[in-house]
């Protein structure tokens, strides 16, 4: 029997690039293509306070125009408020693909959630911790294990590094990587190409 074809997806919750992206992991999975999120913190420059959305300047401008493409790939997107820094969120997406895989693909889909359809923010501890609770885990338990969530979390970005990845979101699929959000039939028959190649 044939090996599930495997992926990788480095995002960051910050990039409205990597949320609209969603729906491509989400198509992969639809697949039988085994996609495994990793983190990638696409601003470390973010003040730990966040930085308001200035009306009319040119990240304002950015969500307008990511807005449609977004709802085109059928992915709700709300126009956030404030640019939070994500380091806590990333690091804990990191313990939790270490310390509980099974529950990695809810975590990621509920911390995305928080930022991108109710304004919440992911750079609140508690936050955060209410968020692994709702899910079944310990939150507090997590969150204490951020430091190692810190150095997965270098480790990722080496590893989208080697690859030649340098934003979000970013697509590894066997040998190719598919950088950016492309439109769903380019992205979809370069994948499906990949898949029956793997089928044989």
């Amino acid at each position: 029997m044939t090996e599930p074809l495997r992926a990788v997806v480095w995002h960051d919750y910050v990039c409205p690039w990597a949320h609209a992206g969603r729906a491509h992991t989400a198509w992969l999975r639809t697949q039988g293509v085994e996609v495994d999120v990793r983190a990638y913190e696409l601003h470390p420059e973010t003040p730990a306070a966040g930085a308001p959305l200035a009306p009319g300047r040119s990240l304002d401008r950015l969500y307008d125009h990511i807005g449609p493409l977004a709802d085109e790939l059928g992915v709700p997107f709300e126009k956030p408020p404030i640019t939070q820094n994500t380091r806590l969120a990333l690091e804990v997406l990191e313990v939790v693909r270490a310390d509980h895989p099974t529950r990695l693909i809810d975590v990621d889909d509920r911390f995305d959630e928080i930022y991108w359809r109710e304004g919440g923010r992911l750079d609140d501890p508690d936050t955060v911790v209410a968020a692994l609770d709702d899910l079944g885990l310990d939150g507090a338990a997590v969150l204490a294990r951020r430091e190692q969530g810190a150095s997965a979390l270098a480790e990722a970005m080496a590893e989208a590094a080697e690859h030649g990845v340098g934003g979000t979101p970013a697509w590894k699929v066997g040998l190719l990587v598919v950088p950016g959000l492309q439109d769903a039939p380019t992205f979809q028959r370069w994948m499906t190409r990949l898949i029956e190649r793997h089928g044989g």
